[in-house]
């Protein structure tokens, strides 16, 4: 059986074209709500040609070209989504398509379809799966891929991106086994089938309560197995599944308002603030690189933060351990842990971010 199963190596899609967001609040009258509040710079934007499908066949085609890998390497294909271009034909049946054409064809995984938690799911699995007598011996491949759209007056929460990782045995980032788990019927954000469009109904602020509770809950679970009262600060770094970057700091606040008092009992409040403040630059604000340059990534969100985190790791940073917040509407969440065994190759994110085509407000 393999052991030390995680993330070997990391790659992302991003759109060629992007809007910047101090031009949308200027265009839109509101200065300051999506670069201070949001804490936004630019989102991404796909072409009319582009789908989550050919998003996530650029990702894979990356990924296998960057990490040097055959197709007969490859055992199982998992996708994460909440936006298929069916709703019978899994996204990865289009992926193998590439595979069959070689004669590979015995290569494991559909789809997990959920709000913004598919990825984080079908990485789960996939690590259950190698961890079987079912593993076959092989790589395997999950990708995190969605355009994330809805009525006009969310315009400003768009987004897209693809991520595809690498899962194997003596990875880079490894995946332990504990995690916290919650899981609840809400009616935050959902698609009903019937409705006028495909965009999904959206209780924003009841959303972000039904975020927070799920990482309280989870982070109780998790403190429950760990036996640890410092659970988040025990962790060198965390990453966020977010919708913009201030849901990354609305998580993080209220993680380290728990245990604040336990490694300052005695501080003043501006010491507590300068302690949040330089926690929060070291730890975790790495991780935002891509949800500040993109936006709203739904299953992409949580793979694109740890993608971005590795883009910022040191030799030194060897034998640390990263804590993931994933979450999805409806809702279910997990609290995880990566330690790191070693340095994933970089992706170059900040070159490629800076090299897309800024279109105006007005095309967009």
């Amino acid at each position: 059986k393999a052991e030390n199963i995680g993330i070997i190596g990391l790659a992302t899609y991003i759109p060629a074209t992007t809007v910047s967001m101090t031009k949308l609040e200027a265009h839109d009258k509101c200065q300051g709500k999506y670069t201070i509040s949001l804490g936004q710079k630019y989102m991404s934007l796909t072409a009319p040609n582009e789908d989550v499908v050919s998003m996530a066949l650029n990702a894979v085609k990356r990924l296998m070209k960057k990490m040097n890998l055959k197709p007969s390497d490859i055992g199982r294909i998992q996708i994460g989504t909440e936006t298929p271009v069916d709703l019978s034909k899994s996204v990865k049946t289009f992926i193998v398509e590439q595979f069959f054409e070689q004669g590979i064809t015995d290569i494991e995984g559909v789809d997990n379809v959920n709000a913004c938690f598919g990825s984080t799911a079908a990485l789960f699995d996939t690590v259950a799966w190698m961890q079987s007598d079912f593993w076959n011996g092989r790589y395997a491949i999950v990708v995190g891929t969605d355009i994330s759209q809805g009525e006009d007056i969310y315009h400003f929460l768009t987004g897209s991106s693809a991520v595809a990782v690498l899962i194997g045995p003596n990875a880079n980032l490894v995946v332990e086994p504990n995690r916290g788990i919650f899981s609840n019927s809400t009616f935050d954000f959902y698609k009903p089938y019937g409705y006028k469009n495909h965009y999904p109904v959206v209780d924003g602020k009841y959303s972000i309560d039904c975020y927070l509770n799920s990482l309280v809950s989870c982070y109780e679970d998790l403190k429950k197995k760990s036996k640890s009262e410092t659970e988040f600060l025990d962790h060198q770094f965390g990453v966020f599944h977010n919708s913009s970057v201030s849901l990354t700091r609305k998580g993080f606040n209220t993680l380290i308002e728990k245990e604040i008092s336990k490694v300052l009992p005695n501080a003043e409040p501006h010491e507590k603030r300068q302690f949040i403040s330089k926690i929060y630059k070291e730890r975790v604000e790495a991780s935002t690189l891509m949800t500040a340059n993109m936006g709203c990534m739904y299953n992409a969100s949580v793979l694109n933060g740890i993608i971005s985190l590795n883009e910022s790791l040191k030799p030194e940073d060897i034998g640390k351990r990263i804590l993931v917040y994933s979450f999805g509407s409806g809702s279910v969440g997990a609290l995880w842990s990566l330690r790191i065994d070693g340095l994933a190759e970089k992706d170059d994110l900040n070159n490629r971010l800076n090299n897309r085509k800024e279109i105006s407000v007005d095309s967009y």
